[in-house]
């Protein structure tokens, strides 16, 4: 059976396959706790603006958001606060089909080949920083 340790590990071995040189986003998460990593070959991101979560989920509350974002999405959200405010990725599979469905708008793209996302390490699970 595994572990949380070993599925972090596994997680994490996946999300640096995304990479073109693997080694370098372990590197980069070991130094400074988010890789950039390139979108359209393995998953892609769907950027949700701060406003638009919170006011999907009724909250600004940490804690609430993050279990209501568990409970719909059921995959991996990266939250980054900038000084604009927070911003949400949604992880999604780039062979999904899901991209082709998606209406997206100037503030819910879907960001695939030619874009980068920062991707922190899987232990980041909340703040400072991308998480």
């Amino acid at each position: 059976m595994l572990t949380p340790a070993d599925m972090d590990r596994l997680i994490s071995e996946w999300l640096a396959r995304a990479h073109p040189v693997p080694q370098q986003a372990c590197a980069e998460w070991s130094d400074q706790g988010v890789a950039l990593l390139p979108l359209g070959g393995l998953f892609a991101a769907v950027r949700l603006p701060g406003e638009l979560v919170h006011a999907a989920v009724d909250s600004t509350d940490a804690d609430r958001v993050a279990a209501a974002l568990k409970a719909l999405l059921h995959g991996p959200v990266i939250h980054d606060h900038r000084v604009a405010g927070a911003t949400y990725y949604a992880l999604i599979n780039w062979g999904a089909g899901l991209i082709e469905q998606m209406e997206q708008t100037e503030d819910t793209l879907c960001l695939g080949e030619g874009a980068y996302l920062g991707v922190p390490r899987i232990d980041r699970r909340e703040p400072p920083g991308t998480y």
